[in-house]
């Protein structure tokens, strides 16, 4: 479907890719919530026009805050100030977090919570690789950890690649544990096992490239 018609009309607050659509804007005042319900309104009537089903269901909103201190001050918050009507009327709720492009967005601007799980999908898909495949030579199991565990923890990391000791920690346990079942190398440090693998550790990689 042709949509850059929809980014026209909304004069810079929306953002489109493929059937993914996002309206954004800096709110200073109950003016500017109200400008972005308008633009909200817009949009379901273009939907409408183009014969486009939108559901309630798939609209979230989040919100991002700072100088939080200075805006309690000076704005009269409350609960409705937060909320926004979708297609049918009903209200949408603020989220704390909302996935993005397989990334999950928190309210906090923290990627605490996108990290844990990327963590447990490279987690499960390491249980599932090592039910599946009986083989523990190096070339089957370096093949499974770059086609299927890296990109788990991967999966655009220079938008949130972690500074915190914990969380470097929590996405390299996903390489740590794979390649401790290499059978030419479990008795090894991990250290040791990247060397004996060629390979460079999460934290490398992501600092590398």
């Amino acid at each position: 479907m042709y949509m850059i018609d929809i980014e026209a009309l909304l004069d810079g607050t929306a953002l489109t890719f493929a059937d993914d659509s996002k309206l954004w804007k800096a709110i200073n005042s109950i003016n500017d919530r109200d400008e972005l319900q308008q633009c909200l309104q817009q949009f379901v009537f273009w939907a409408s026009n183009n014969n486009m089903v939108l559901h309630q269901d798939k609209f979230e909103v989040i919100n991002y805050t700072l100088r939080k201190t200075q805006l309690l001050r000076e704005l009269p918050f409350s609960a409705e100030n937060y909320l926004y009507c979708g297609p049918d009327g009903e209200s949408i709720s603020p989220s704390d977090t909302v996935r993005d492009l397989g990334v999950t967005l928190s309210s906090d601007c923290s990627w605490s919570e996108h990290l844990a799980n990327i963590a447990g999908k490279a987690r499960r898909m390491s249980g599932w690789a090592l039910s599946v495949f009986r083989d523990r030579s190096n070339e089957t199991m370096l093949t499974l950890l770059k086609t299927i565990i890296r990109p788990q923890v991967e999966y655009c990391c220079p938008l949130w690649s972690p500074i915190k000791k914990s969380e470097i920690a929590l996405v390299e346990e996903a390489q740590r544990q794979f390649s401790r079942r290499i059978a030419s190398c479990s008795v090894m440090q991990y250290w040791q096992r990247l060397e004996h693998l060629k390979i460079l550790s999460l934290q490398r990689r992501r600092e590398r490239y």
